[in-house]
């Protein structure tokens, strides 16, 4: 089933993150939707689609909370 989670957009000067599609494998581990309007000449993300990402939840500055990419996913 696909959601919604964030990453991180680099080079941006600022903390910034962008909304994406993600597909849940489990509990924290998601795939990064290749479906995703992803354009690397205009936006350079963390986590490009494809790949397969760990989440957590974060408490941005507004107050709200969501889930956010924040390192690849990799089987040990």
């Amino acid at each position: 089933m696909k959601a919604k989670i964030y990453v991180s957009l680099l080079n941006e000067g600022v903390s910034t993150y962008k909304y994406i599609l993600a597909e849940r494998i489990r509990d924290t581990i998601y795939t990064i939707s290749e479906d995703n309007d992803y354009d690397s000449e205009d936006e350079e993300w963390e986590f490009i689609p494809g790949t397969t990402v760990v989440v957590e939840m974060k408490k941005f500055q507004d107050g709200t909370s969501d889930l956010v990419a924040i390192k690849e996913y990799s089987k040990m």
